[in-house]
């Protein structure tokens, strides 16, 4: 299916919808394509991932159960104020 960028700025849900549903969708602008809409065979965490096991994205921030360091002495704004 050939639709004009004008279109897809229309209706976007619409054509991303049929590029889920397997559709290609090729884009043109002045009469010629520009671009194409497929769908992506893989969940984009997984491809991301790779295949390694026991790792899977929640798609959260990941949490740390590390402490996290302590700093001794001047803090880098202080050092940076005594050197102007």
């Amino acid at each position: 299916m050939q639709i004009s960028i004008r279109e897809l700025k229309v209706n976007p849900s619409h054509y991303i919808r049929q590029a889920q549903a397997g559709h290609t969708v090729w884009l043109t602008s002045y009469k010629q394509v520009v671009a194409r809409l497929i769908s992506v065979p893989a969940p984009a965490s997984q491809t991301l991932l790779g295949n390694i096991p026991n790792v899977h994205w929640l798609g959260k921030k990941p949490t740390l159960n590390r402490p996290r360091p302590t700093l001794r002495g001047k803090s880098l704004a202080d050092t940076v104020l005594e050197m102007r």
